[in-house]
């Protein structure tokens, strides 16, 4: 059901979606943070996650994605159903886990979203995402949905929670044209677009979020929430334009 169509000796995989596939314990693609990067072409088909291997730092149908070197790093035009959960990963996303320079297109997530890692010991302590949970090194979400449910149970400090982007680190983000519907539960740090942006780096986090709508409700548990996101003042260069909250 998957094609893989260059594959090379650089590391680098282009593969396309042939017609929609159901998978018990599938396995995150990039799931030991080894960087993986390549075009995935999803042909508007659908991955359902039955279950999937939560062994891992990085959870999601895509662990860790990306290479400062590599260019035209792209996961478009893919639908992901079923559910996405794990107890010990520190970063949780239904379409990737962790972005570095990837353009994530016309995507959409309709899978239960679940992130609990009481014993991370990580600064960035946990982000979960309904599309990406951590976003870095001019990562691009353009025309995606999040219709799932996400759920981060965690209550470190620099926990990050949303429907589109737990939470941004260091380099441009850019998110445009995106809706989130899904019901979105957290600790602290919880928003319908973007969770929480990484401070200790926030001279350098660029963010720009553009015409997106969250119409999810929001809650976070003792903690900060907002409709689209919760922009701390210290973030360089952040802008929000053209956005609806409705939740």
């Amino acid at each position: 059901p998957v094609k893989t169509i260059k594959p090379t000796n650089t590391g680098r995989i282009d593969a396309y979606l042939k017609e929609d596939i159901t998978v018990d314990n599938w396995i995150p693609i990039g799931k030991n943070g080894t960087s993986t990067y390549f075009e995935f072409e999803g042909n508007k088909y659908t991955i359902t996650i039955k279950s999937i291997d939560s062994s891992s730092e990085y959870v999601g149908v895509f662990g860790y994605v990306g290479n400062a070197a590599a260019t035209n790093l792209k996961i478009k035009n893919l639908t992901v159903a079923g559910t996405i959960s794990s107890s010990t990963a520190e970063y949780v996303g239904g379409i990737v886990a962790c972005a570095n320079g990837v353009t994530i297109e016309n995507c959409v997530n309709n899978a239960t979203v679940q992130g609990s890692n009481p014993e991370s010991s990580s600064a960035y302590s946990i982000a979960v995402g309904g599309i990406v949970g951590y976003a870095e090194g001019s990562c691009k979400v353009i025309n995606s949905v999040n219709n799932g449910g996400v759920l981060n149970t965690n209550n470190a400090d620099y926990s990050g929670t949303a429907g589109i982007v737990g939470l941004v680190a260091t380099y441009d983000v850019n998110i445009d044209n995106c809706i989130n519907l899904g019901n979105i539960t957290g600790q602290d740090n919880v928003a319908g677009l973007v969770g929480y942006f990484d401070s200790s780096t926030a001279n350098k986090t660029q963010v720009f979020i553009n015409k997106s709508i969250n119409i999810g409700t929001i809650k976070a548990v003792g903690g900060v929430s907002a409709g689209i996101s919760t922009v701390p003042t210290s973030c360089f260069n952040c802008t929000i334009k053209n956005c609806i909250n409705m939740g």
